[in-house]
């Protein structure tokens, strides 16, 4: 985004409206945004200030093979089976 797109057509960052984020050291002061997981259609935003990448977190959110789903929905999915 930026200077070949009008002004009308440009999209403001509301971060509340996107599901998943993508940064790439590659490209740095970029934010590739989507308003669905694994969505079709994204955006890409640029930072302001972009002298100092952001941090990263490194260590997975959920440990591997456990679903954090609440057990009483875990309960109701099974009744469906």
């Amino acid at each position: 985004m930026g200077r070949g797109v009008l002004k009308k057509q440009k999209l403001k960052f509301a971060i509340a409206s996107y599901k998943e984020f993508t940064y790439s050291a590659s490209k740095r002061g970029k934010v590739v945004a989507k308003e669905f997981i694994e969505g079709l259609c994204r955006s890409t935003f640029s930072l302001d200030k972009t002298i100092n990448p952001p941090i990263i977190p490194t260590t997975k959110a959920y440990p591997e093979g456990q679903v954090i789903i609440n057990e009483k929905k875990i309960r109701d999915l099974a009744k469906l089976q």
